[in-house]
């Protein structure tokens, strides 16, 4: 399932963000299946970062630090 909302990611969505930007440029280099695989990935360390901090969500906060919006 995290390969498949990594996919629509890639290609449906319209609305810019960190992970979104950084997959396509990633699939120009390596291709589609590893930056969507790269993609998916990063959605499961999103939840897991938050599960283990403690914090809530907040679209947009923290971009600059990495790939993944930061948790904290």
């Amino acid at each position: 399932m995290l390969y498949e909302a990594a996919i629509a990611i890639l290609t449906r969505i319209p609305k810019n963000f960190e992970l979104r930007l950084w997959g396509p440029r990633l699939a120009r280099k390596k291709g589609l299946k590893r930056a969507a695989t790269a993609v998916a990935r990063a959605l499961a360390v999103l939840p897991h970062k938050i599960w283990t901090s403690g914090t809530t969500f907040r679209f947009g906060v923290g971009g600059k630090r990495g790939r993944v919006a930061a948790a904290a």
